[in-house]
């Protein structure tokens, strides 16, 4: 059993999605390949055996489909690439998939530009299980298969690492600089953090390559005029993926936590492998990471309009170590038992089977 699944670059939670589907697919019979557009500064080394393919060329796409004879096929997001696959002579199982494509509006626009290609080329549809995508998808596809069920994560090797202990607490955010990712309310909220307690220092993840021109343009203007010394302001750009667990894991020690602002998420990666190490998560609730985030147990949510209440529970964590140590010690269990890649690849063949791509299963 092969298939290929694709995507624009392989950045991001998509790229996370896909290393850890590899894993749990091949440990159950499905030999994944993986095809992306254009390459990334910071896609990092496949893991041993993931088959990685970079191209836009379609004639290059018809030489892999024909070379290899693939089961099935998966699109994420490029609803373009649907047509491209179907004109370069596949005929098998086509799915198009998506894992949120910025606000509720953005994710609306897209897929209702990519009806007429998912209706003339598609199989069925594949996305996360939140309200928003089940909302979109059952009101713009109700005639096509639907395929709803959790991303996976393997925390055996994605999990917590015990390092030499910083001497201060970090509060963290990792995204993109875009609109939907809401930085300029993490900018605000932490200068509250940092003015209740001055030890804390803030760390912001972002991606170089994946902005919006608009957004890059104010974020810069709002970081040069930051009204704190920058040893307590530090930006970490395309920090490999490896090396995530263990600052996740830091984080988690120091007696800070990962925040996350974003309008809109159809799952949330970032805050899920959080908390596989053991650092607390407080984020907007902004559907997605509603699906693994309960509140005060696996981790924090607040309104996602209303920043007040996200400072009040940052707050708290920074307050009340005893009940922050608490919710990332259950955090941590919940993401083990509930987003298991077992769990993943029984729901993935499932699918597969029904779509007449996996006889043998």
């Amino acid at each position: 059993m092969k298939i290929l699944i694709t995507y624009y670059i392989p950045s991001g939670g998509v790229e996370t999605l896909n290393r850890q589907r590899y894993a749990a697919l091949s440990a159950h019979g499905v030999e994944c390949h993986f095809l992306y557009q254009w390459p990334s500064e910071d896609g990092g080394t496949p893991p041993g055996g993931m088959i990685r393919y970079i191209t836009d060329e379609d004639e290059q796409l018809r030489q892999l489909l024909a070379a290899h004879a693939y089961d099935a096929v998966i699109v994420n997001a490029n609803y373009l690439m649907l047509e491209r696959i179907r004109r370069c002579g596949f005929q098998g199982p086509l799915v198009f998939e998506c894992q949120g494509l910025g606000t509720i509006e953005q994710t609306m626009g897209t897929l209702l530009e990519a009806l007429p290609f998912i209706h003339s080329c598609c199989n069925a549809v594949l996305y996360p299980r939140t309200r928003h995508m089940q909302q979109l998808f059952q009101d713009l596809y109700p005639n096509l298969p639907h395929y709803s069920f959790h991303n996976c994560l393997n925390t055996k090797e994605f999990t917590y690492r015990s390092l030499p202990r910083l001497s201060e607490p970090v509060i963290a955010w990792v995204g993109r600089i875009e609109k939907n990712k809401n930085w300029s309310a993490f900018l605000r909220m932490a200068q509250v953090w940092l003015k209740q307690h001055p030890a804390v220092k803030i760390w912001m993840f972002e991606h170089a390559q994946l902005y919006e021109e608009d957004e890059r343009a104010r974020f810069e203007k709002a970081v040069a005029a930051y009204p704190f010394n920058t040893g307590r302001f530090v930006r970490l750009t395309n920090v490999p993926h490896a090396e995530m667990a263990s600052r996740f894991s830091l984080i988690g020690d120091s007696g800070g936590f990962l925040c996350s602002t974003s309008l809109n998420e159809g799952f949330g990666y970032a805050l899920l492998e959080a908390m596989s190490c053991r650092c607390p998560v407080l984020a907007s609730d902004s559907d997605g990471p509603a699906s693994f985030i309960i509140h005060d147990h696996t981790g924090k949510l607040y309104p996602g309009h209303d920043e007040q209440a996200g400072i009040r529970e940052g707050l708290k964590y920074l307050r009340k170590p005893n009940k922050r140590q608490k919710i990332r010690l259950q955090g941590q269990r919940y993401v083990e038992k509930h987003f298991s890649p077992e769990v993943y690849a029984r729901h993935f063949k499932q699918m597969l089977r029904q779509l007449g791509a996996a006889k043998q299963f």
